[in-house]
């Protein structure tokens, strides 16, 4: 599925790709269960990808821990981080 761009596609094209995306997230959503979605790579095509960590029922506090520990040890951010121009 590609990312919905900010130009270019009409409104139901959009419309549809931001659906799409939400099958990721709803299941946890619906099911009240914490998760957090981190940067992790770059696709062959040069598009970010993701990694996502999900937890038991109030279990925010061990998502969280996960998910630092991960950006700790990964630095992807740091290292791809986009240059602003203003």
């Amino acid at each position: 599925c590609d990312p919905p761009r900010i130009e270019g596609d009409d409104a139901e094209t959009y419309r549809t790709r931001v659906r799409a995306f939400g099958r990721c997230t709803r299941p946890f959503n619906y099911l009240g269960l914490p998760s957090v979605v981190l940067p992790c790579g770059l696709s062959d095509a040069g598009m970010p990808v993701s990694l996502q960590l999900v937890g038991r029922p109030f279990e925010e506090a061990l998502v969280l821990r996960a998910a630092r520990g991960f950006e700790r040890a990964r630095a992807f951010a740091q290292e791809h981080r986009p240059a602003v121009t203003v």
